[in-house]
This record gives C-alpha cells, sequence and structure tokens, in this order.
C-alpha cells in the first residue's frame, strides 16, 4: 500500500487547547495507528501549531507580551497535550519557526511567476475570528459570521489576492470528502462561483507574520502561510516529501475550515503544479452539555483536567465512541463516567480480571466448540473493524470490538471453568 501522511489541521496559538482540537487529535491518530500497525503502511502523522495573524497579534498586545513569547507559551501547550493523549505524531510543526517560512516563500514565488497573484485596493467585511473577509452571503440574517456571532469590521486597505476565479467546483472532483454530506455542501458552495480571495495584509497594519518576497509592504496572510505547514513539516523539498506526498495524503479537520482546505488549498496546489490531497475528513463540534463552549458562560472543558481526574484512556475511548465522525457530539460529565464505568471498568475490566486470575490456574479457552466460537468471532470483529476504519466510522470500530469483549465475557460465564479449579 501507498505510504500515508496523515494530518491534523494546526491549532491557533492564542489559547491553550480546548477539547475540540483533542478529539481531532485522537481520531487522526487512531487512523494513523490502524494504518501502521494494522495495515503495516508508512505513516507520517503530522500536527502544530499557527502562530501568525491579527487576532495572535492583537492578543498579545493587550497582555502587553511579547508575540514570540505568547506564542512560545501556547505552543507548548499544545505540544503537551500530544503527550498527555498518548498521540503517535511523527511531527509537529510551528509556523515562527525559520524552515516553515522558507518554504513558505517558496510556494508564494513559484504562485507568483505563474501570474496568480493580483495587488489592488479593496474594501471588504472582515471578521478578526475567522481572519479572512466575508461577503453578504456568508453572514446571518442579523448580518452577523455565523460562527463568531459577530458583526465583521469594515475595512479598506490594498492586499495581494490570489486569482481563485481562475477555478471551480472541478477542483473537488479529485478529493473524498467525508462525511458525503460535506462534499455535497462544499460543492454547492463552489458550484455559485469562485472569487479571488485576499493573501495578504499590509505590513503596517500587520507586522506579525513572513513579509512577501520582494515586498516587504506586505505580510503573507493566513492561507499561504498555515496551509502550507503540510509541505515544511514535511521538509520541502526533500526525500521525505517525495516519499509521502506522492503516497496517500489525508487532512483531518474541523467543519469550519473544509472551504479552505477543500478549495484554496487544492487550487494553490495546482496553480503551482503540486499533487491535492486525496482525502478531507471532516468532524464535527464539541458541546459542553448541550451548550456551545464558552469562557463567558464558564462551561469549557479541559482536556488536561479531564485526564488527570480520570485518565487519557478513558478520555480517547470517549470521544472515539460517543462522537461518531462527521457528527457535532455533547461532552457531559456524567455521561462520561456512566460510558467509562459501563464498558471500561465493567464490560473489558470484568473481562481482563476473570482472564488474568483464571488463566494462572487452567486453560481458560479449550474444546474445539469453543475454539470454533472464538475463532469465528475474532473473525468477525476484525472484518468489522477493517470494514468501519475504511469508511472513517471510528465509533463503529470500538462498538465491533466491545461486542468480542461482551461474547468472551459471555462465553466464560458460559462454560464456568473456575468450577475446574475446585476438582
Amino acid at each position: 500500500m501507498k505510504p500515508l501522511f496523515i494530518s491534523t489541521s494546526i491549532a491557533y496559538a492564542n489559547a491553550a487547547p480546548h477539547l475540540g482540537f483533542a478529539l481531532e487529535l485522537i481520531q487522526a491518530d487512531a487512523i494513523a495507528r490502524f494504518a501502521r500497525e494494522i495495515e503495516n503502511r508508512e505513516v507520517f502523522f503530522s500536527t502544530g501549531t499557527d502562530e501568525y495573524g491579527s487576532k495572535i497579534y492583537k492578543t498579545a498586545k493587550e497582555k502587553n507580551v511579547p508575540t514570540q513569547k505568547f506564542v512560545d507559551e501556547n505552543a507548548v501547550k499544545f505540544q503537551k497535550l500530544a503527550e498527555v493523549l498518548q498521540i503517535s505524531n511523527d511531527g509537529f510543526i510551528r509556523t515562527t519557526e525559520d524552515r516553515h517560512r522558507k518554504v513558505v516563500q517558496k510556494l508564494w514565488s513559484k504562485l507568483a511567476e505563474k501570474n496568480f497573484f493580483e495587488k489592488k485596493e479593496f474594501h471588504g467585511k472582515y471578521c478578526s475570528g475567522c481572519e479572512t473577509f466575508l461577503t453578504e452571503k456568508d453572514l446571518n440574517e442579523n448580518g452577523e459570521c455565523p460562527h463568531h456571532l459577530k458583526k465583521p469590521e469594515e475595512i479598506s486597505e490594498e492586499n495581494y489576492f490570489f486569482r481563485l476565479e481562475k477555478f471551480d467546483e472541478k477542483i473537488l472532483n479529485e478529493i473524498e470528502i467525508f462525511p458525503d454530506f460535506r462534499k455535497t455542501e462544499i460543492y454547492n458552495f463552489a458550484k455559485k462561483g469562485l472569487k479571488n480571495v485576499s493573501f495578504s495584509r499590509p505590513a503596517k497594519v500587520l507586522p506579525w507574520g513572513i513579509s512577501v518576497p520582494g515586498d516587504d509592504s506586505q505580510t503573507i496572510y493566513v492561507w499561504c502561510d498555515a496551509l502550507t505547514n503540510y509541505f515544511s513539516i514535511l521538509d520541502f523539498p526533500s526525500k521525505k516529501f517525495e516519499q509521502f506526498w506522492n503516497g496517500e495524503k489525508v487532512h483531518l479537520i474541523g467543519k469550519d475550515i473544509l472551504r479552505f482546505h477543500a478549495i484554496f488549498w487544492p487550487a494553490m496546489l495546482r496553480g503551482a503544479d503540486f499533487k491535492i490531497p486525496n482525502k478531507i475528513l471532516v468532524h464535527g463540534f464539541i458541546t459542553s452539555e448541550g451548550q456551545k463552549m464558552s469562557k463567558s458562560i464558564g462551561n469549557v472543558v479541559d482536556p488536561f483536567k479531564i485526564c488527570e481526574q480520570f485518565s487519557a484512556d478513558a478520555l480517547r475511548f470517549f470521544l472515539l465512541k460517543e462522537i461518531p465522525f462527521g457528527a457535532d457530539g455533547d461532552f457531559c460529565e456524567q455521561r462520561f463516567r456512566e460510558i467509562c464505568n459501563a464498558f471500561l471498568a465493567n464490560s473489558l475490566g470484568n473481562l481482563v480480571s476473570r482472564t488474568r486470575v483464571l488463566s494462572e490456574k487452567i486453560e481458560l479457552f479449550r474444546g474445539e466448540k469453543l475454539t470454533k466460537n472464538f475463532a469465528q468471532n475474532y473473525e468477525k470483529m476484525e472484518n468489522e473493524i477493517r470494514a468501519a476504519m475504511k469508511k472513517f466510522e471510528l465509533n463503529f470500530a470500538i462498538g465491533a470490538i466491545f461486542e468480542f469483549v461482551d461474547f468472551l465475557n459471555s462465553e466464560i460465564s458460559r462454560t464456568r471453568p473456575w468450577e475446574n479449579l475446585a476438582k
């Protein structure tokens, strides 16, 4: 099988990690581990932090902290989260690294050589939360950004625009997007016509970032910077890059950044004559007891605290089992306790305890009929896991495992091997 490059998005380093990014890390980790350990594939699993942009610059300024120090402190927290969650990533990229800056400027220069940029005066509605300009059709009925529920700022400035209008919805034909309804959603968006998009901001407005090659008056803005992390983490140009970018390329992202990964990034790659991603996996959002997580409400779930109080394994299990891939999910501590107790403590814990004690004293599984039952059920579990992972239905893969656990518990109860201990 082809080598697999799988990535999470790079987390925005303007605050500590939240539960939504923990979900993304865990889902990507499950896919990477399955590819390595079951399919015996060569895998490069990447994650990292996005450290430039106006939000970070403004937040650091408000806190009266040097911007580099501010992102350094937050980046460490994301690296620590990956360690705490036992994530098997092969690399961690920070966009303030020099290796990243060089790759970003190389890609920009290649696109510029092919006339994919136009510098012009622009007036538009800018959402600082999304760090992008929005059109009227992007706004809700109150004229607000639907993700941040704030009216965008009216801005006039001179920017470099990427000529996205050179592309259309056909750019999506080569990309598999999971779940299917996300493909339909983004295809319908692209079919309405793609418009050129701002790829820079004036350096006097945004001094924190990578300079446009040959024009220090402009700072490369978000998309050509952040999205290029998938090249820089592979040390482009390198043998590692050739190996994994010529293999299967999978991006796992949140639904709020689908447009940028399914349209902007493939257009950039096609414009610069590189292969585009094979698959984009889109997960939903996590609410807290039915409400959107918010610092002002005080219902933000800290993944570090959950791991410390319970365990990383418990959190990994709960998020994989309880949140179907692609769907929104809810985190409720009571439900978390109930699920972990029922499946981990009772079903799995009971099986481990019984088999450990009994296997020390007797041959637990013996007899042709039992061996046949065991083999049939094990094969059934294995087939169901493979089928589920092929469709990225991680919750069904977990379900198949615990169906087998239940079978083992029932076989022990049926055959009552402890009765032989008295003989």
